[in-house]
């Protein structure tokens, strides 16, 4: 009975050790996220997805932590005292990201983490609902900013607006006549322009607040997306459309929407041989640095590099996060795009 159950043991232990590494790293180089698309292990085990460890949003800075003692430390929330590797000491260790000062550090679990160890981390499942409905948050924000940035008026919008600007005008005139006052040059510029004092500034500030609150649910979400393996392509497409809106607020400029830029025959192939994929052709030396850079960015980061280069940031785009996106490089590079 003994020898039945080391040998089933065996099996199990080898076929966990088959199934080992299947899933690449973010930063994984491109063989080996070739490998992994097709079922297989990959190659370098550096390059295997690893566990991620991320400080909460509002974890205190050095600034803040310094100065302050042992017990004020050790009182801070339990999900500040999460672990952290300092590889800079001898012996290299783990300790508590707070609880540490000018010449000591408490190793990992600290106190407050053995008497709070449920509250130091989000369990992964309240952290995939919180990712969905960041997402969804994501995706109207995105919605919203694309009523604003890069939209044409039609014939009958300009024609609303005319209309808006006599009222405009037409109000602020009996306003004047009712109150016995003349109206000043501004508030007739105001009003010409359809805008009553004031609405201007409002709307500025409406906009203002509107990409704020954008910008740090795509901070938030990026952090979601880096922290699970596979944050599916629907969440992937919102963060990239969300960063490009999110530039052009800040007065950089972005694509006509919906427009995706021609993607070269030889950008096409570039792109597939470094991410080990059929039809590929090695770039130059500069070439593969840009599209490595481009392949280890993070959704925000890749959209501000196709301000630069946007034929190869596209190219990286699709096969990162669409689902067709190798399939459409291949047939551009075979010449059937």
């Amino acid at each position: 009975m003994a020898d039945d159950n080391e040998e089933f043991w065996a099996e199990e232990r080898a076929r966990a050790a088959a199934e080992r590494g299947r899933q690449a790293d973010p930063s994984a180089c491109g063989t080996c996220r070739g490998r992994v698309e097709a079922g297989q292990q990959v190659e370098h085990d550096e390059c295997a997805h690893r566990a991620t460890l991320l400080q909460a949003p509002d974890h205190p800075g050095y600034e803040l932590t310094t100065g302050m003692s042992e017990q004020d430390l050790a009182a801070l929330p339990a999900r500040f005292h999460v672990p952290v590797y300092m590889d800079t000491c001898t012996p290299k260790a783990w300790v508590c990201a707070v609880c540490w000062g000018d010449g000591w550090c408490t190793g990992w679990p600290c106190a407050t983490a053995q008497a709070h160890g449920t509250e130091v981390f989000t369990p992964e499942h309240d952290a995939q609902q919180h990712q969905a409905r960041q997402a969804a948050e994501l995706a109207r924000l995105a919605a919203e900013l694309e009523k604003y940035v890069g939209k044409e008026p039609t014939r009958d919008e300009e024609a609303q607006h005319v209309n808006r600007c006599l009222d405009a005008v037409y109000d602020a005139c009996a306003a004047a006549r009712r109150d016995g006052r003349v109206l000043t040059v501004e508030e007739i510029e105001q009003a010409a322009d359809g805008n009553r004092p004031g609405a201007r500034k409002l709307l500025t500030e409406t906009l203002a607040e509107l990409a704020d609150r954008a910008r740090r649910v795509a901070e938030s979400h990026q952090r979601f997306i880096e922290d699970h393996a596979d944050p599916g392509t629907e969440a992937l497409g919102a963060q990239y459309e969300l960063a490009h809106a999110l530039i052009a607020t800040e007065g950089q400029g972005r694509p006509e929407p919906d427009a995706e830029p021609d993607i070269p025959w030889a950008t096409a192939r570039h792109v597939l041989w470094m991410f080990g994929e059929d039809g590929g052709m090695r770039p130059g030396s500069f070439t593969q640095q840009l599209i490595d850079t481009c392949a280890r960015a993070d959704v925000t980061h890749l959209a501000r590099l196709g301000q630069a280069y946007p034929t190869e940031a596209h190219a990286v785009h699709l096969v990162k996060n669409t689902e067709d996106g190798i399939t459409r490089l291949q047939a551009i590079a075979g010449g059937a795009a």
